[in-house]
């Protein structure tokens, strides 16, 4: 049985984006080559937005690649970060909310005043 990864509108946009960014044009410059609004590159990109057809082909050719290539899951996906939880504490001293950087011995960072 074949798998499959779906495509998403995230990808679509992705693609796109790094399309762009290796043709070193902005996203006006995108827009109208593709006759459309600057925000609408921009929501096509964050995937907010879908990618009709005749749509995906405009990009493509204004883009100079093919079609196939701006429709691959995850062609330019970048790993994700590791995230570690932030967690504030309110500085006794200048009473800021201040994050928690190093845990062994947690600092304020406005005033670098130990926070225990």
């Amino acid at each position: 049985m074949d798998s499959y990864t779906a495509l998403t509108n995230g990808d679509v946009g992705s693609n796109i984006r790094e399309a762009r960014m290796q043709q070193g044009i902005t996203q006006a410059e995108l827009a109208g080559a593709v006759g459309v609004h600057r925000t609408t590159i921009v929501k096509v990109e964050a995937g907010k937005r879908a990618v009709s057809a005749p749509m995906l082909v405009l990009f493509a050719n204004a883009l100079g690649v093919d079609v196939a290539s701006l429709l691959k899951p995850g062609r330019w996906r970048r790993e994700p970060r590791s995230v570690l939880p932030r967690k504030s504490l309110t500085c006794p001293h200048c009473r800021r909310a201040s994050p928690v950087l190093d845990i062994s011995e947690p600092s304020c960072t406005y005033c670098a005043r130990s926070l225990v």
